[in-house]
């Protein structure tokens, strides 16, 4: 608890006289009488009513504290912190098609290329040594083979995202292998672009609803920038939308794509007709006019080295930062001392007017 005015409490130096002047000893009798044992039952003079004046000093003086307490206004404080998070909001999109099957080298080991970029992108979301994590942005995963699919969406918890990255596994199946890049990338864009209005929407609720209550008003989330990040190893073959379609959903809503291009010729241990049929490699030049065409960037990767490097361009590209606001909200308590101040006097009063009444 904290005073406002705590300069107040000297005229509590002003009891110390005034207590003095109530307490001090008499020197001369208000009535005199030949003798005083006529006045007491028992012969005591210092009785119950006697030592009653002392207690209607003791309210007196209560009383005038509790009123300095109060004209010195108590307060009670807590210490508000508004946090704002200015982050990037981005949609990773994996290639789950059958030819991310194909062995790539992973810091010396064989990993089928789409492990090799989950792995790589766990690091990327909840940091490494070399990574920083991205706990503060708003991710979303969607993986794509013939069909694009939301296998999270846009979440502030790179626990859950990473649980939904390992449940991505590669179409083993014909009829849903193929590689539909645009419309991987459209859907993408719509995801970000439906999440900017959203968020924009909740800032201005909030902004409302703090100062119908008087307080500051930080938005919890603000827009840095909008990315999205696709990883495929393959050639758009399906899909209903173009690339041009695409890229100018993107250029639209403001939106950066960085691209990387997955490759690596180890020996692999599966000759499935998938891989045989999608062992034509990726459209570098298409990849490459993506990024270009919506101020993103490109990376080849041969390796998780590669794919390593390509995320640390992007944290030093893509950065967050949250910005915090502290107050202190205070409560007024001067009305306890008050209270208290003006029960005492009223106790006062009454022990005056009829236990302690004394005549004259």
């Amino acid at each position: 608890m904290e005073l406002q005015s705590p300069i107040t409490l000297i005229l509590l130096i002003l009891l110390l006289p005034a207590l003095w002047l109530l307490v001090r000893p008499k020197r001369y009798a208000a009535l005199k009488y030949s003798s005083v044992s006529k006045l007491t039952t028992s012969g005591n003079v210092k009785g119950l009513k006697y030592y009653g004046k002392y207690l209607l000093i003791l309210c007196r003086l209560l009383c005038i504290t509790m009123l300095i307490f109060a004209i010195a206004r108590p307060q009670k404080g807590k210490k508000v912190s508004l946090s704002s998070t200015k982050g990037v909001v981005m949609q990773i999109v994996l290639d789950r098609s059958g030819s991310m099957s194909e062995m790539m080298n992973y810091y010396g080991k064989a990993l089928p290329r789409l492990d090799t970029a989950k792995a790589v992108l766990k690091d990327f979301i909840n940091g490494s040594p070399d990574l920083k994590g991205r706990p503060n942005d708003l991710v979303g995963l969607i993986s794509f083979a013939k069909f694009a699919d939301t296998n999270c969406p846009l979440v502030q918890s790179p626990e859950i995202l990473t649980d939904f990255l390992s449940d991505i596994t590669l179409a083993t199946d014909r009829s849903e292998d193929g590689t539909a890049l645009s419309d991987a990338l459209a859907l993408a864009a719509a995801r970000l672009n439906k999440a900017e209005v959203e968020i924009k929407q909740r800032n201005e609720r909030l902004a409302d609803i703090a100062q119908k209550e008087n307080k500051a008003s930080q938005p919890e989330f603000e827009i840095e920038s909008k990315i999205i990040i696709l990883l495929t190893d393959g050639q758009q073959n399906c899909g209903e939308y173009t690339p041009e379609e695409a890229v100018e959903l993107a250029k639209k809503w403001g939106i950066k794509i960085y691209t990387i291009g997955i490759d690596g010729q180890l020996p692999s241990n599966s000759n499935s007709i998938f891989n045989m049929l999608n062992r034509g490699g990726f459209d570098e030049k298409l990849l490459k006019w993506f990024a270009s065409e919506t101020g993103g960037s490109y990376c080849r990767a041969d390796s998780a080295e590669d794919l390593k490097e390509m995320c640390e361009k992007i944290d030093s590209l893509e950065k967050s930062e949250i910005q915090s606001i502290s107050y202190n909200e205070y409560d007024e308590k001067y009305h306890i001392f008050a209270n208290i101040a003006l029960g005492v006097l009223l106790l006062e009063i009454l022990l005056s007017s009829t236990l302690f009444r004394r005549i004259p």
